[in-house]
């Protein structure tokens, strides 16, 4: 049962565990922080289960909140290991709604605990004293790069099918390969992926679209047939063939602008996206060329949809959805700098360059030949980074006046008008007609103030 493995462990973690044992109550890291430091990793978040009851932890530490007392979970705030989650030992009912267990029992005993876990690396628990507990073959698991369920793997599964996604991310993250009853599980359970509420699927994507290599996520979503609950707009796109520019289907293309783009989560998940429209607008024109015109706003448009589906912070998907907007820009010849300074603006200087990287990787996506076509946009990219770098104007909060100056100085009222002059004062002196200084601003805009206000 016991592995003398010995780990140097933080001492506010040391502490919560000696203060449990201190009344009497049996402690234990457990889970993901466990399976870290069988990795040699720095755990993120740390988990202590205990034989303690909710209302027993309560009564040990200061500062508690409760994040789950019903299923025997509370959270301890720590200056130097952030939030620590402590939960009752326990077994769980039946998964009625396939999400989460009718009921929850407390228990006395650790063995009870890791049983109802869901991958054997995550169903270990370390004691700083008497070492790692290992009831399941996690840790040779780990050494031998195996993701493998607790029990039988359907059975596990079917209890919350959010775990099929948790198998894809942890199998990318931690560069294990699935067990092949897990993988026949998720075969056969692939079709329910579609049943859970699309936030949860959210966060799990969200997780796996931060990691580099998150195209071979997608790549065995699809394989095991996840990917047509997770993403059907994509799945449209398979075996979708493009014209003769283009080596790849659009599916295959996809793929492969995930794998070569810029280690960034928004420009890797606006490559997935990028080119969804496709599946839905196809041309076949007279010369028997296929082709996807506008597919670009059709493209920006699923894109909202699916990250509003998913729950995705607002800010980060406005960015991806311009993103995928904008990524068909296109300059035949060097543009000038007063065109470039316009471009700049209407996307905005805070994603201009992760712009290019998405079109960087749209280009290689073409073909094997294809990285021969960057040098163009490795100059425009140089030209961009050194405006910004500059003191240029692209947006309003870079005005030397606001909307308060128009108000004092032509004795306006708020409204409309303040922002319609204020983006007619963007665009002087984005083009050059005047320069950004105050009183040049103002002469500027009291030609712009209709009579009578």
């Amino acid at each position: 049962m016991y592995t003398p493995l010995k780990f140097d462990l933080p001492g506010e973690i040391i502490a919560i565990i000696n203060r449990l044992e201190q009344s009497d109550h049996q402690a234990f890291i457990v889970g993901g922080a466990v399976r870290d430091l069988c990795l040699g990793l720095t755990p993120k978040d740390w988990d202590i289960c205990t034989s303690a009851h909710p209302g027993e932890i309560l009564g040990l530490f200061a500062n508690t909140f409760s994040t789950g007392a019903k299923y025997g979970t509370i959270t301890v705030p720590t200056q130097a290991c952030g939030h620590v989650e402590i939960t009752t030992f326990r077994c769980e009912g039946p998964y009625s709604d396939g999400r989460h267990p009718d009921y929850v029992e407390f228990s006395t005993e650790l063995s009870t605990d890791l049983a109802r876990r869901d991958f054997t690396c995550n169903a270990l628990a370390y004691h700083p004293r008497t070492g790692l507990v290992d009831l399941f073959g996690g840790l040779t698991d780990l050494q031998q790069g195996i993701l493998r369920s607790v029990g039988e793997a359907s059975s596990r599964l079917a209890e919350d099918k959010l775990r099929i996604l948790r198998a894809f991310r942890f199998q990318l993250s931690l560069n294990l390969r699935l067990d092949s009853d897990l993988k026949e599980a998720i075969c056969k359970l692939a079709p329910q992926v579609a049943t859970l509420p699309p936030e949860r699927i959210g966060g799990e994507m969200r997780q796996i679209l931060a990691h580099p290599l998150a195209y071979k996520a997608i790549r065995r979503m699809r394989v095991t047939g996840v990917l047509n609950g997770i993403l059907p707009e994509l799945m449209a796109c398979y075996g979708l063939k493009q014209n003769q520019y283009h080596a790849y289907t659009v599916y295959g293309h996809t793929i492969v602008t995930m794998k070569h783009c810029f280690d960034d989560l928004e420009v890797r998940t606006a490559m997935l996206m990028h080119d969804l429209g496709k599946g839905a607008i196809t041309i076949q024109t007279a010369d028997g060329v296929r082709r996807f015109w506008g597919h670009q706003e059709i493209s920006a448009q699923l894109a909202e949809d699916i990250l509003r589906r998913w729950s995705w912070p607002s800010q980060s998907r406005e960015r991806i959805v311009t993103l995928v907007r904008e990524h068909m820009f296109y300059w035949p010849d060097a543009p000038s700098d007063k065109a470039l300074r316009r471009f700049i603006a209407k996307v905005g200087p805070d994603i201009v360059l992760s712009l290019m990287e998405v079109r960087k990787a749209d280009i290689i996506g073409l073909g094997p030949q294809a990285k021969r076509r960057l040098w163009p946009w490795n100059i425009l990219r140089d030209r961009i980074s050194a405006m910004l770098e500059g003191e240029e104007v692209f947006s309003l909060r870079d005005l030397a006046i606001g909307g308060d100056d128009l108000i004092a100085n032509f004795q306006l009222t708020p409204g409309p008008l303040i922002g319609q002059i204020l983006d007619q004062l963007l665009d002087a002196v984005i083009s050059e007609e005047v320069t950004n200084e105050r009183n040049s601003l103002l002469r500027y805009a009291k030609k712009l103030v209709p009579d009578g206000e």
